[in-house]
């Protein structure tokens, strides 16, 4: 994965509120004023879902809410043999943790107006699965809403 260099720099500057998109190929350019950060990542998207997850997981001041595009559900499994496998992977990577599930554009309204007060950070992949991103919502690890 090319991007790896640039997350390692701006992963420990990212914190609470902060988000980070893995998105698939279809991902559209932004202008600048988006307050967004799109990296192409020259990668598929699983190695940059595994990679961020453990860099998250390793991280000593940030974990994730993770969020999934609901359609993705919506697909058949008899559709797509692609699709499947990717579903079974993403167990794989994420074990235990749970991925929500959000109407693909509830996830983009709540990400532009994220993006008006914080920076948000998208790592764009060479997929091609519709509806395979997935977004982490960064939060404090160390202080959290009971304390």
């Amino acid at each position: 994965m090319d991007a790896q260099p640039e997350i390692i720099v701006l992963l420990p500057l990212y914190g609470h509120r902060n988000w980070i998109l893995v998105v698939d190929k279809a991902f559209p350019a932004l202008p600048a004023s988006a307050g967004m950060q799109v990296i192409n990542t020259n990668s598929t998207m699983l190695p940059v879902l595994r990679y961020l997850n453990a860099k998250i997981q390793q991280s000593p001041h940030i974990f994730s809410h993770l969020y999934m595009d609901k359609e993705l559900n919506f697909i058949p499994a008899e559709r797509d043999a692609i699709l499947n496998q990717f579903k079974d992977s993403l167990h794989q990577i994420f074990g235990h943790q749970m991925i929500s599930p959000l109407l693909h554009d509830s996830v983009f309204t709540e990400v532009a107006e994220t993006s008006k007060r914080y920076q948000v950070l998208v790592l764009k992949t060479n997929s091609c699965i519709a509806y395979s991103s997935i977004y982490f919502q960064l939060d404090c690890k160390y202080w959290n809403a009971d304390k």
